[in-house]
């Protein structure tokens, strides 16, 4: 299997992240329409990367950035492409972004059900800070909150 490289995503990329979106439970739920406007760099500071191999889309992450805060958004992989280490190398691209923004540190929230995205945040460095009751809707849960500090 060929190597897969990360890249800044653009307007080409919009139906591949919206294939791998709708096969990955906990993606943000964007249309097009709000693709194409994140990828336009409209509205707050945000930076999307994909993963490709082939000129197949593998994956992507969302962050921003918002007084001088980094937040990671999302990180999808189609289930194909898991276990490869897609998302650890989009984590990694995000991470660094957010540090050349002048970002001390980066904040995400993940679902308390989901275990596995907890390890992996872990493993990226990231620690639980707190909590926020009933954050999540449908079904109604709590989300874990988890910091990471990025590299000068």
């Amino acid at each position: 299997m060929s190597p897969f490289s990360i890249r800044e995503a653009g307007a080409q990329d919009v139906a591949g992240i919206l294939a791998v979106q709708r096969q990955s439970e906990g993606a943000p739920d964007w249309n097009d329409a709000a693709w194409a406007m994140t990828l336009a760099n409209e509205g707050p500071l945000r930076r999307v990367f994909v993963a490709v191999r082939d000129g197949a889309l593998l994956g992507f992450g969302v962050a921003s950035v918002i007084l001088e805060i980094a937040e990671l958004e999302s990180i999808a992989v189609s289930p194909d492409d898991r276990r490869q280490h897609v998302g650890r190398c989009l984590c990694r691209a995000l991470m660094a972004w957010g540090s050349e923004q002048g970002c001390a540190a980066m904040e995400l929230e993940v679902r308390a059900s989901n275990q596995g995205a907890q390890d992996f945040y872990r493993s990226m460095g990231f620690v639980e800070q707190g909590r926020r009751s009933k954050y999540y809707k449908s079904p109604e849960e709590d989300a874990v909150l988890m910091t990471a500090k990025l590299q000068a």
